[in-house]
């Protein structure tokens, strides 16, 4: 429970660093469970630029979860 509670804060800290499209349309996306038409309604923007943002929060993300884990296990 207490690593869920870090990775948690870690996860918000991380999202902040996202410029707020992108963190909007992840938050929508993942948390909300919106569509890619929903979210761009709500946001007002094409489906295919959700789509984009999208990508570009899940790569920043994903970067940033590798280095996370990574972080004091390299060799050499």
């Amino acid at each position: 429970e207490l690593e869920s509670s870090e990775e948690t804060r870690w996860i918000k800290k991380e999202l902040k660093k996202l410029p707020e499209i992108q963190r909007d349309i992840f938050y929508l996306r993942h948390f909300e469970e919106q569509t890619y038409q929903e979210i761009g309604e709500h946001l007002n923007i094409d489906q295919n630029r959700v789509k984009v943002y999208l990508h570009r929060a899940r790569v920043y993300m994903k970067e940033q979860l590798e280095k996370r884990h990574a972080y004091g296990l390299q060799t050499g």
